[in-house]
């Protein structure tokens, strides 16, 4: 689970709630908490005073990697890449 909606839910805050310390948007936050973004570097110093250190960085970071890496495994199944076959011409060397 991610640790901003861990955190959210633990503490019984809206989105409103969680959101307004942080100077963002409620849809920023709902953002974050669905791995739609990653908080920029201002947001995740203050999301650390806000939390009092419940999400820190590194958490933030690990929760939001193996999404990406799950996007971009789906985007290569996905991908059809077309292979154009070429004819290959062998030619003998000459003699002399």
């Amino acid at each position: 689970m991610n640790p901003l909606l861990k955190y959210r839910t633990e503490n019984n805050l809206t989105l409103v709630e969680v959101s307004a310390p942080l100077n963002v948007t409620p849809q920023c936050y709902s953002n974050w908490e669905r791995g739609k973004r990653f908080p920029r570097r201002r947001h995740i110093a203050a999301i650390e005073m806000a939390t009092g250190g419940a999400v820190h960085y590194q958490n933030l970071l690990a929760a939001f990697v193996p999404i990406t890496l799950s996007k971009l495994s789906q985007l290569k199944e996905a991908a059809t890449i077309p292979v154009i076959a070429k004819s290959v011409t062998t030619v003998a060397p000459s003699k002399r």
